[in-house]
């Protein structure tokens, strides 16, 4: 009987330690995963930026043996997304996206880079004729400028006279750049609208700033 009662006794602490050590193994094992390493954020050797020449990105990851992937779309990366391999070039408004995988490692943090590239063509030649809003008036004379200075055989008329001008001057094929500072349906007729391309530069902010000492202002 007390033989009995001992190797009760003895199964219980058994099953109790064994228990414990369960309870300890699914403890330890959650805290391992939670802080394993992760492997480090992908740089790139160009900053995002604007840029008037094609650039070569080279990404990179200080992480040994980590594999690079990435996209050139906008959409964040997978391991099934292409795999990093030598440095690629990029020649117009591009985002990138990148992460860094090692086995047995935490994913990296996704890098992002955002190039506006706008190469300037070169050796162009003939006229080109821009009218329209004097708010972008600024913006097309810098343009020209820069053109110009490209291209030397290329001459450029820039001519302010207000949105409606310019719009009615690319309605008419007067010019080959309308500016207006407000959509061309508000100045043309549907039928003219559906022949025009527009391309949305800017946009203008407003704010209303008071004096402190004004009161009552509704």
């Amino acid at each position: 009987m007390k033989k009995e009662m001992r190797t009760k006794k003895v199964n219980k602490v058994v099953s109790l330690v064994l228990a414990i050590m369960m309870v300890a193994t699914a403890f330890f094992g959650m805290s391992i995963a939670a802080n394993a390493a992760q492997v480090s954020k992908v740089t790139s050797s160009v900053k995002s930026g604007n840029y008037s020449k094609v650039i070569t990105v080279d990404l990179r990851t200080p992480t040994n043996g980590a594999k690079i992937y990435y996209t050139t779309n906008g959409k964040t990366p997978t391991t099934l997304s292409t795999k990093y391999t030598v440095a690629f070039k990029v020649s117009k408004v591009t985002t990138v996206k990148a992460i860094a995988v090692k086995s047995g490692m935490v994913t990296s943090a996704l890098a992002t880079f955002v190039y506006n590239v706008n190469v300037i063509p070169t050796n162009l030649t003939g006229t080109v004729n821009m009218s329209g809003a004097s708010a972008l008036y600024p913006l097309g004379k810098n343009i020209a400028d820069k053109f110009k200075a490209a291209n030397p055989g290329l001459t450029f008329n820039v001519t302010a006279g207000g949105s409606g001008t310019g719009l009615n001057n690319i309605r008419d094929k007067t010019v080959d750049i309308g500016m207006s500072d407000v959509p061309a349906s508000d100045k043309l007729p549907a039928s003219d609208v559906a022949n025009l391309l527009e391309h949305k530069v800017g946009v203008v902010g407003v704010a209303t700033i008071v004096h402190p000492a004004v009161q009552g202002v509704q």
